[in-house]
């Protein structure tokens, strides 16, 4: 009768621990976001959904999209696309974004005032 008991408990035990152990390692891997905001409308839509890799932390390229805790509201995430890495000089002038005197070609920048800056 002891046995019996026994692996009912290691039945419902051991696939227990196995989903709690795969759940916690699949959320210190990926963390999924939804955007909240219009700030990259066009690539990135009010309400979409997106996975965000957070081991091992990959090293960002011009162009990629990051996510990042806000600098002002730790309990805000930013999505926003990496236009420079460490040790470019970056410029604007009149919306033409420059990275180390090269205009960058955006095909998906989207400019929604008049407003010139200097």
């Amino acid at each position: 009768m002891k046995s019996r008991r026994t692996l009912y408990v290691v039945i419902g035990i051991v696939p227990a621990v196995a989903s709690v152990l795969t759940l916690g390692i699949a959320l210190s891997i990926v963390r999924a976001f939804r955007i909240p905001t219009s700030s990259m409308e066009n690539t990135l839509l009010i309400g979409d959904r997106l996975f965000v890799q957070l081991f091992p932390r990959p090293v960002p390229k011009r162009g990629d999209i990051v996510a990042f805790r806000a600098p002002n509201d730790l309990t805000q995430t930013n999505i926003k696309r990496v236009v420079a890495i460490p040790g470019d000089r970056l410029k604007i002038i009149r919306k033409q974004l420059y990275v180390n005197g090269i205009a960058l070609q955006e095909a998906y920048v989207i400019h929604k005032t008049d407003y010139m800056d200097s």
